[in-house]
């Protein structure tokens, strides 16, 4: 694809929230605030991005980080050099940037950005639901309220509780939903013994895979529970770290499977690239989102389409969202709709943006 000249670039800060504090081994949230970015050419031509960080996943990188980058722009060009690579959040901003201009490129020529690869393309994509409910009651509840209303595939948040409470819900949830597939996320907070007690614990309960079982920061133990486990294993976290050392994870096959997070990754093209390259070393992947707007999951869903894996991807945290910048695409019977428009198929909702948003655009023009 042809690349535009960029004449304008606009940013606004946004805050969202869930409709339930969210728990994970790393910590807990109840809104979600992030940058929205508008690129657009002489012609007119718009596209959007956004940022959000999550400083668990982004190197300690917070929305102040963020705001900071944009708020100190360097006004002369467009471009890596605008912002300050030497501070955090740098890396972010970009990656909001790049996720803008390619929005507009598309909405250029005519083109929706999951049909840049069209081999794989489709109208809608399998996604998992989420449990992550603060009691076993509601997490039963919940999970037999998803398979009724078509999800096929649960994803269910663990490492909060021991190991044996874990477990004892993981049974009731095979009790209610016997045929459902189930995979398992422990964002890190097992050790490395834990973990390898749990894959031989959960052998009765045809787990589909375990997200990132021990400390994201420790290679050698998740390649060792990867070795020994029956049950396939995913990099969430890990690959995060640097681009080092997802290198690392890859080369080694330390995992069976990579969770790739197009907000943190860089865009759709580069979600891609590192899953092509992954599958060369016979490692899957599939795509989450990090309770981003409609914006970031609407990019999600069509680096998500432009795969080949046919399993489940994390696409549904839209239904934990209270507000959002535009309409929330929400899965229907366990899928979502791929966005028919051109570039990301969706833009922000002027009265809805006002609602969450928390300042005024700000604007650079170039040329």
């Amino acid at each position: 694809m042809k690349q535009i000249q960029v004449r304008k670039l606009r940013w606004r800060p946004f805050e969202l929230h869930l409709s339930e504090l969210f728990e994970s081994s790393w910590g807990a949230i109840k809104s979600r605030a992030g940058i929205l970015v508008s690129i657009s050419d002489s012609e007119g031509f718009e596209g959007f991005g956004e940022v959000n960080p999550i400083p668990e996943y982004t190197g300690g990188a917070a929305f102040a980080d963020v705001s900071r980058q944009f708020n100190c722009l360097d006004s002369e060009n467009f471009g890596l050099s605008m912002f300050d690579f030497s501070s955090k959040g740098s890396l972010l901003a970009w990656n909001a940037c790049k996720m803008a201009l390619l929005d507009a490129e598309a909405r250029k020529f005519d083109l929706p950005l999951h049909l840049e690869r069209p081999a794989h393309s489709r109208f809608a994509i399998s996604t998992n639901g989420l449990l992550a409910d603060s009691t076993l009651d509601r997490t039963l509840t919940h999970a037999a309220d998803l398979v009724s209303s078509g999800y096929s595939t649960l994803k269910l948040k663990i490492g909060l509780k021991s190991l044996d409470e874990d477990i004892e819900t993981i049974r009731q949830i095979r009790a209610v939903c016997p045929d459902t597939k189930l995979r398992l996320d422990v964002n890190g907070a097992w050790s490395l013994e834990t973990a390898k007690t749990a894959v031989k614990k959960l052998l009765p309960y045809d787990i589909e895979l375990i997200e990132q079982p021990t400390d994201p920061d420790d290679l050698e133990s998740l390649a060792e529970v990867h070795t020994i486990s029956s049950i396939p294993i995913a990099a969430d976290e890990a690959i995060y770290r640097n681009s080092e050392r997802t290198n690392q994870i890859v080369r080694a096959r330390a995992v069976d499977i990579l969770v790739l997070k197009p907000m943190l990754i860089g865009g759709i093209r580069e979600t891609v690239g590192l899953a092509e390259w992954a599958s060369k070393y016979e490692i899957d992947s599939y795509v989450t989102t990090t309770f981003d707007s409609a914006i970031g999951v609407s990019m999600a869903i069509h680096a998500a389409a432009s795969l080949p894996w046919q399993a489940a991807h994390g696409l549904s945290t839209g239904e934990q969202m209270l507000d959002d910048v535009a309409i929330t695409p929400l899965p229907i019977n366990g899928e979502i709709q791929i966005p028919k428009g051109l570039g990301l198929g969706i833009s922000p909702d002027v009265d809805m943006l006002e609602t969450v948003a928390t300042a005024p655009w700000q604007e650079i023009i170039y040329g």
